[in-house]
């Protein structure tokens, strides 16, 4: 079920980069070649393109965050650099990573929840803490895998936190993990930043 959805999220994002941005990017063209004796203005056709631009690169970000780099051949520590290389490649920002050496034998789904546990809360850092102070931080046993990404932003309010309606991005992280037997712990304090800990058990 699993690598059905993963699937299925590729083909979302594909579907997203050739059909919408496609079409965008067409209107975007036409817009600079505007029909003669049109009664659009210059500020019109500006306004126009910056929103049209805007919902473009949107789209485009959406596409590269569905679309996870191929992943299947790496270790768990190699796949994981590769994560945060393609987040700092789309953000211009630094990951630090602390991973072990040594390589451990897991199923590639749980490869893959790992993977994209730490790609959503790497956005998360990005759009809340403005990239600062990421780091990624993993350790394995023979009985569980557990990942730490922190940041050093403004951390969340208690209200976020303790509210009756957490924050999706956090529930579908939560849900994700505990959909494989593990857990999400979230400890954060203003001023200070915010870490979220997934633990996933190993099984065969």
């Amino acid at each position: 079920a699993a690598e059905d959805v993963e699937l299925q999220l590729c083909r979302v994002g594909s579907d997203l980069h050739d059909g919408p941005a496609q079409l965008l990017a067409l209107a975007l063209l036409k817009l600079d070649i505007p029909p003669q004796g049109s009664g659009l203005g210059p500020k019109v056709v500006d306004a126009v393109r910056d929103v049209l631009g805007e919902a473009l690169s949107e789209i485009r970000d959406i596409s590269a965050g569905l679309a996870l780099p191929e992943i299947a051949g790496l270790s768990l520590s190699q796949a994981l650099i590769v994560v945060a290389s393609e987040h700092e490649r789309r953000t211009s920002t630094r990951v630090v990573c602390d991973l072990p050496g040594k390589a451990i034998e897991i199923p590639h789904v749980i490869k893959l929840c790992l993977c994209r546990v730490v790609q959503e809360a790497l956005s998360n850092t990005f759009k809340h803490a403005g990239g600062r102070g990421q780091a990624i931080k993993a350790r394995w046993t023979e009985e569980a895998v557990t990942v730490e990404i922190s940041d050093t932003g403004p951390g969340m309010a208690p209200s976020k936190r303790q509210g009756k309606r957490p924050a999706l991005g956090l529930v579908g992280l939560r849900s994700r993990l505990e959909s494989f037997g593990g857990e999400l712990i979230i400890e954060s304090q203003a001023g200070v930043g915010t870490r979220l800990t997934g633990r996933l058990p190993i099984f065969g």
